[in-house]
């Protein structure tokens, strides 16, 4: 998803966070993003193992689902100026 979504995520980002703090913003959206994604290949092959092939995937869908939700809920876009 990185390669699809980073341009369109940083652009939102830019847009919603002031010029001095999306530098913080990024960074700790990355480190984030890493601690949560270091135990996924040890969620996943367990999924994968003991409850069924399918499970891994159906989680990460359900996980990209409900945070496409939440960004659509809670971010506010600006009014843009017009030229």
């Amino acid at each position: 998803m990185r390669v699809r979504g980073g341009p369109v995520w940083e652009a939102m980002v830019a847009e919603a966070c002031p010029r001095e703090q999306r530098g913080r913003l990024m960074g700790l959206m990355g480190t984030i993003i890493s601690l949560i994604n270091v135990p996924a290949p040890f969620v996943g092959g367990y999924l994968y193992e003991n409850v069924s092939p399918e499970m891994p995937f159906i989680t990460s869908f359900l996980m990209n689902t409900l945070g496409t939700v939440l960004i659509a809920v809670f971010i506010k876009q600006r009014g843009r100026e017009r030229s």
